[in-house]
């Protein structure tokens, strides 16, 4: 048997391979440190190969909070891009200005060379020398992800209007930064509010080759709806999903866009209520935001459409399109709309997908996850919602269900398939979730509905489910 000396350079180069397999294992500034330099500690050939061009990728990655030698060696050791990583606040950065001053000078000298740059620069950490570094031209950077505190408000102009081959870019600030000359960019992730919504918009025209635009809320909110008098076409945007934000600026942005080769969209808001005491939200106006100008390929609705209602928050999914809405915020406040309203907001979200997207599902998955302390708590507790009535219009909504899966409250959904008897019409296969003796469970059911039964032939099953099946409307 060889020893490890006399191992062919083929295979040493296998073993680097599976040493480096695992990112987790190298995730972090400090990880990557020490997970790197081992291979230079175990034998010269080991570390001859390790330094060859075929491995330069292990030394590329930079983190500018390692020890200023160390980043000499890495520099070193790479002949084409560097990913570079800062963060002000770690690896003696914080109060550290001549730190801070060589993070900016490497910056400077270096740019032309960044394939992939992620700053985070935090409050109180961000002098005039790193300013100026940030904006030195980045002719061949693909790759941005850039988090600034939200006292700088001077800052707007990232590497002088120059990176003509950025694809990728995650922008977290709370100012707005001038990104007209972004024009080859494929995947945009931004954080969203008053300040930054409209200059993001007037760019948005310049990046014809975006296909994924994903807008994060900053927790303002807008009072009012306001609607966009023109919309801005993407022609190759196929993804767009908002996540955390305020349903009035949701209806702004959606009434700004026209997406005609969108095929994934996720609408995630935030509802609110000012001191009118009434709600906030999207949904009765989805219809006319999205209107022509936004909707779901065809070929992106598939025959799965998944509903799952909790005390505070409404989901409604199938492939391409992912609707949930969050009524978290108004658990603490004294609502002026009646109970009522909510009830036909809820059964208009759960429905919508039938009237806008034309969803013809085959199978039908419910999850109502409240329980009977659920209703304890505030009107603005989906619990208090009439499940009887709302489960009628949802299979009002999609009548082409053949296979439908129940989960939690059951009762009220199983109920609701009684009378009126046209409800589902094509319906053959019931799924039902409760409890753990899953045998006891289905003659329980049998026994509760023996009506619905008798003149439906469904083929019936059960499965074990951790939420409760029974409990009061």
């Amino acid at each position: 048997m060889k020893s490890f000396e006399d191992l062919p350079p083929e295979m040493l180069s296998e073993i680097i391979a599976h040493y480096m397999s695992n990112p987790e294992e190298y995730a972090t500034a400090r990880k990557r440190r020490v997970h790197t330099v081992k291979i230079g500690l175990i034998n010269a050939r080991l570390r001859a190969v390790a330094l060859s061009r075929h491995w330069e990728e292990i030394w590329s990655t930079i983190y500018l909070q390692w020890p200023k030698n160390l980043i000499e060696l890495y520099v070193n050791r790479v002949a084409k891009g560097y990913r570079v990583y800062l963060d002000t606040r770690e690896g003696g950065l914080k109060n550290n200005e001549a730190r801070l001053d060589y993070c900016a000078s490497f910056l400077t000298e270096r740019m032309d060379r960044v394939d992939l740059l992620n700053v985070n620069i935090h409050d109180g950490l961000f002098p005039q020398s790193l300013r100026l570094a940030l904006q030195t031209p980045a002719p061949n950077i693909r790759s941005l992800i850039f988090n600034i505190g939200n006292e700088f408000q001077n800052f707007n102009v990232l590497f002088d209007h120059n990176a003509p081959l950025l694809q990728s870019a995650h922008i977290c600030a709370a100012v707005p930064l001038n990104i007209h000359s972004f024009t080859a960019i494929t995947s945009l992730k931004m954080k969203i509010g008053h300040e930054t919504v409209g200059p993001l918009l007037t760019a948005l025209p310049v990046m014809p080759q975006l296909e994924d635009l994903s807008l994060r809320g900053s927790g303002d909110t807008f009072d009012g709806v306001v609607f966009a008098t023109e919309r801005v076409t993407l022609p190759n945007c196929h993804s767009f999903s908002t996540r955390h934000m305020e349903a009035n600026l949701i209806a702004f942005i959606l009434s700004s866009l026209a997406l005609p080769a969108l095929q994934h969209l996720v609408l995630y808001e935030n509802t609110f209520c000012k001191n009118t005491g009434r709600i906030t939200t999207m949904l009765p106006i989805l219809h006319t935001v999205l209107g022509p100008g936004i909707s779901v390929a065809p070929s992106a609705i598939r025959d799965t459409l998944f509903i799952e209602i909790q005390p505070y928050r409404a989901f409604l999914k199938m492939p391409g399109f992912h609707l949930e809405t969050d009524l978290a915020p108004l658990r603490t406040v004294s609502l002026a709309d009646p109970p009522e309203v909510l009830s036909t907001l809820l059964s208009e979200f759960l429905t919508r997908p039938a009237r806008h997207f034309e969803a013809h599902p085959t199978e039908l998955v419910i999850r109502l996850n409240i329980n009977k302390t659920s209703r304890n708590e505030n009107k603005t507790s989906l619990a208090r919602v009439s499940m009887l009535k709302l489960m009628r219009d949802i299979f009002t909504a999609y009548p082409s269900v053949h296979r439908l899966r129940l989960e939690g409250r059951v009762n009220k959904s199983l109920a609701s398939l009684i009378k009126p008897h046209n409800l589902l019409p094509d319906l053959t296969e019931l799924e039902i979730g409760g409890g753990t003796d899953v045998d006891t469970f289905e003659d329980r059911i049998r026994g509760m509905f023996p009506e619905l039964f008798q003149a439906r032939n469904l083929h019936v099953t059960c499965f074990r489910s951790e939420l409760k099946p029974f409990s009061a409307s």
